[in-house]
């Protein structure tokens, strides 16, 4: 009796220390997967404190900019933006190394890149701060300024408000206040000669994807929350998007396509992540949308080196 009693106890200790040893093993291999995927996705962007446009601070620091144009270093391509565009700043720094264009970018978190307007939720003078980026847009005049913010966002949650002067010109409705002001803000960037296109913010999800990915990793099995749609995001921007449309902007950059081709909306491609948190996307989304953006730019005409050098000839006469 006290042999079998010997054996079962000898064949549970085995037991316990092989699942002790094997499975903190697999725990901690998969433990590291999920810390590796973290740590990818949500890289800091690039130069993203350095270049915020730091007007409520006391900040002379408007924007940054990256040279590589060999034969002038007038500024080729402007980014205006809140955090969206902060998040575009890698790829496009990638993207005018690549193609030798000078790339400026004026960044200020939770401002949209848009005149006449103040967000509700935040103590930072918006509204000024963007002024002051667009003189200096008026004295510099790009030929190229690129915007993009979290627009369907701040509209969708109410978190923009007109000021005073556009609030006297149209007290209707917001969304006609908000027509006004982007008509106004891409009349004035037009009047200085700029080609102004705007990228669409990337789908929005109900939670983090990389937290969710990570959970998923520790179970073993695939996201636990289904992603957004394409019909769910569509609804969010389209009506705030056309507004654009209709307002004389020259070209809207939209890659739901890439994010949500199949009706569902991804949020990682080749095992690595396209976002760092449930709406920014990560820096390797970056390089992938930078390079369909510069791809399109060219095919418009809007970016090619002899339209860039041209330019800096005629400057000089």
């Amino acid at each position: 009796m006290f042999g079998k009693i010997g054996l079962l106890a000898l064949a549970c200790l085995s037991y316990g220390v092989y699942s002790a040893t094997f499975g903190n093993l697999a725990y901690s291999k998969k433990s590291r997967h999920a810390d590796n995927y973290y740590s990818d996705a949500t890289a800091p962007e690039l130069h993203r404190r350095e270049c915020n446009n730091l007007y409520n601070k006391g900040s002379s620091r408007i924007s940054c900019t990256s040279l590589n144009n060999p034969e002038s270093e007038k500024t080729d391509v402007f980014l205006w933006g809140d955090s969206f565009a902060s998040a575009m700043v890698p790829g496009l720094t990638e993207m005018a190394e690549l193609h030798k264009f000078n790339f400026e970018y004026s960044i200020l978190a939770g401002c949209a890149a848009v005149l006449g307007m103040q967000r509700t939720d935040t103590n930072i003078n918006c509204a000024k701060a963007h002024e002051r980026t667009a003189k200096h847009l008026d004295e510099t005049s790009p030929p190229i300024v690129l915007l993009t913010s979290s627009y369907a966002h701040n509209v969708g949650e109410g978190l923009l408000r007109p000021t005073s002067v556009e609030r006297v010109v149209d007290n209707s409705n917001f969304t006609n206040e908000f027509a006004l002001t982007i008509k106004h803000t891409i009349d004035r960037l037009r009047a200085n000669g700029a080609t102004v296109l705007i990228l669409t913010e990337p789908p929005r999800h109900r939670v983090d994807p990389v937290i969710d990915k990570m959970k998923s990793i520790m179970v073993g099995r695939g996201t636990l929350v289904k992603p957004t749609t394409l019909a769910e995001h569509k609804a969010r921007v389209d009506v705030i998007y056309s507004i654009f449309d209709q307002s004389g902007i020259d070209l809207r950059l939209d890659y739901s396509d890439f994010f949500c081709g199949t009706g569902q909306c991804i949020t990682e491609a080749d095992g690595r992540s396209l976002y760092k948190d449930r709406s920014h996307i990560s820096n390797y989304a970056s390089v992938i949308l930078a390079k369909k953006l510069v791809a399109d730019m060219q095919s418009h005409g809007y970016l090619n080196q002899a339209n860039i050098y041209k330019r800096v000839i005629s400057s000089t006469d």
